[in-house]
């Protein structure tokens, strides 16, 4: 939220950019800036495509335009955050991104695990790791850049949530992680 919070999306470049410069693709958006996730060394842009309205569609070519125009202009933030659609979403920006060629230096993808919508319903270490492993083969990646555990489960201990995660990140599937709905006495137990 640190990087957030002073987001001035359409007030100017970005000052560490000069305000002709093309970060991606053939240009940037007017006034479109780049921020660190919190207080980590990864930089997006501060406005993100989301999965919700990208994917809505089934006409495979009119994502592919989406996507395509976001990254040509300089968006290389994608967020697949909707449990009912994250499958799809992540298997057609999978195949968009591959058809492209784009380097995978060039974006960030950010997909969240929804355990509550699983058939065990339940947050474990298997369960964490199985759906990064099917996130990864959906999105034909080697890596999510960040994986956000949508929310907390009482019935498993938060140290088993960070070990899944460490071991994720330890092995390279993963390189940041985050929470979504999680109280603040539930972040500070992972201190």
């Amino acid at each position: 939220m640190d990087a957030m919070e002073d987001m001035e999306v359409m007030t100017g470049s970005n000052p560490g950019l000069a305000p002709d410069c093309q970060v991606l693709g053939r240009g940037t958006l007017p006034g479109l800036k780049y921020r660190h996730i919190g207080k980590s060394g990864l930089k997006v842009s501060s406005i993100a495509l989301g999965s919700l309205k990208s994917f809505a569609s089934d006409d495979t070519e009119l994502n592919e335009d989406i996507i395509t125009l976001a990254f040509e202009n300089g968006i290389n933030f994608f967020d697949i955050s909707e449990p009912f659609t994250s499958k799809k979403a992540e298997l057609e920006l999978g195949r968009i991104i591959k058809k492209k060629g784009w380097s995978r230096r060039q974006f960030t993808v950010c997909t969240k695990i929804y355990w509550d919508k699983t058939e065990d319903r339940t947050l474990s270490r298997k369960e964490i790791l199985e759906s990064v492993k099917e996130s990864l083969s959906n999105l034909q990646l080697e890596y999510i850049d960040l994986l956000i555990i949508h929310k907390n489960d009482p019935h498993c201990p938060v140290e088993e949530v960070l070990r899944a995660v460490t071991y994720l990140i330890n092995t390279g599937k993963i390189l940041y992680w985050g929470t979504a709905k999680w109280s603040p006495v539930e972040i500070f137990e992972t201190f």
